[in-house]
């Protein structure tokens, strides 16, 4: 007797003539009244359309027949399960077990509940599935709960020990995997090559191709299987962010900045093309990576490059903040430093670096780190333009600061900014001859530096 044949036809009277299903139901069991097995395809098709009470009928029926019918407690787990009372499921699971060692679906069933809270319970239920169920291969169901709980080396050191040949093509995937996350990636790549000569359209093996080219710097090869993975991903929703890291990565190593920063630029804005679900972590890095990209051209000399890539950037980024513009800043600020340093073309970068500054110290004058932006304005400007503090082409500047940082409980942070700022006013006006106002700053100079032999000098002290 075909008795899932069976329990596929009743389920289809159920869906399609539910008022008829009862009493086909009662056919069903006058005939075979002796089956637990009807009883219960009965009981999971009752279950199947939401009828708890009817299903929990004929499965008490069942264990009726036979106390020791372990499929009729494999359903009770299920239906736990769909209560969401996974104690309970695990323990009509154990239950199914210990009716019948030799089915092998209550311990599957068992270590599918257990094995993401209790990885060492799942483990010792597959061990005694060896002596009940020789024939099924638990080890690769081990396997593949050690990989589920992070267990990398233990689960490739199973997957090495078995015949690939019977290894399933989600086998094979988390077998390279569990590779890959050891940082073996060549290892990985060759076990990925082989599942792809059986498996050519694996998802998880094409990624894993993709992730383990990157890694050994192939990058040509490897943005041959990212392009397929992220056209097979695109819509769907289901990349991981790791996914869409690497294809920015790989994008940026093999030269398309811009490609890069607009990937990473629409995870920030929450593009779900690839990615449904994001964490805030997820967020931070896209930003780092960017800020990463940016850090490197400006490393290769190419501040050019990296002024218009972050300024587009910034026009394409949903919301931009105070901060996002301040490390626009920053580009200009180490053209700066490397012009001092080479001692050539210092005004022209200064007059950059002043216009961006400036725009900056316009568009935010709350910003609660806008001290920094006046200080380093007014310290370049003095560098460039008045290094002896004798025309005031820095004064405004570090007025203006003054004006920010005196109010405040003053740290060392605001004592080192101040120190610098009266200096110069000091100075400037000492120079100009207004001694009155040259000894005021110079007065507070020493309350934020007691020893400063140059403030005493002027003071006469």
């Amino acid at each position: 007797m075909n008795y899932k044949a069976m329990e596929q036809a009743f389920t289809m009277i159920l869906h399609k003539y539910p008022f008829q299903a009862d009493s086909v139901a009662y056919r069903m069991v006058k005939k075979y009244q002796k089956q637990p097995t009807v009883y219960v395809g009965i009981a999971r098709a009752y279950f199947r359309n939401q009828s708890k009470s009817k299903a929990e009928k004929y499965i008490a029926v069942a264990l009726h027949i036979d106390t020791l019918f372990a499929p009729a407690y494999v359903l009770k787990g299920d239906m736990a399960l769909f209560a969401r009372d996974t104690t309970k499921a695990a323990e009509w699971y154990k239950t199914a077990v210990k009716a019948n060692p030799h089915e092998s679906s209550g311990y599957l069933k068992y270590v599918e509940v257990v094995a993401p809270t209790n990885t060492l319970a799942a483990i010792a239920m597959l061990d005694s599935m060896k002596i009940g169920c020789p024939d099924y291969p638990v080890n690769l169901a081990q396997a593949a709960v050690l990989y589920s709980s992070g267990n990398f080396a233990k689960a490739s050191d199973i997957y090495s020990s078995m015949n690939k040949n019977i290894l399933s093509e989600d086998d094979i995937a988390k077998y390279a995997a569990s590779l890959y996350f050891q940082q073996q990636f060549q290892n990985s790549l060759n076990i990925t090559y082989e599942g792809l000569a059986r498996f050519t359209k694996c998802m998880p093996l094409n990624r894993m191709a993709f992730y383990n080219l990157a890694e050994l710097k192939n990058y040509k090869e490897s943005m041959d299987y990212g392009e397929k993975l992220m056209a097979e991903l695109r819509g769907t929703g289901k990349a991981s962010y790791r996914d869409v890291m690497y294809y920015a990565v790989v994008n940026d190593l093999t030269g398309n900045h811009l490609k890069a920063v607009d990937t990473f630029t629409d995870i920030i804005n929450g593009d779900t093309t690839y990615c449904a679900s994001l964490t805030m972590d997820d967020l931070k890095d896209a930003q780092s990576h960017i800020n990463d990209i940016i850090s490197n051209l400006k490393s290769a000399d190419k501040y050019d490059e990296a002024s218009t890539l972050y300024q587009h950037f910034l026009s394409s980024k949903k919301h931009t903040t105070a901060y996002d513009e301040y490390i626009y800043s920053e580009i200009y600020k180490d053209r700066m430093d490397k012009a001092i340093k080479e001692g050539k073309d210092e005004l022209q970068a200064y007059k950059q670096l002043d216009s961006v500054y400036t725009t900056f110290e316009k568009k935010y004058p709350t910003w609660n780190q806008l001290d920094l932006v006046y200080y380093y304005h007014a310290s370049y400007c003095t560098e460039v333009l008045d290094p002896q503090a004798s025309n005031g082409n820095a004064l405004p500047l570090y007025l203006q600061l003054i004006k920010i940082e005196e109010p405040k409980q003053l740290t060392d942070r605001e004592k080192r900014m101040l120190k610098t700022t009266y200096m110069y006013v000091g100075y400037y006006y000492n120079s100009i001859k207004k001694s009155a106002l040259a000894k005021e700053y110079m007065r507070k100079l020493l309350i934020v530096d007691p020893t400063n032999v140059d403030a005493k000098r002027i003071l006469g002290q």
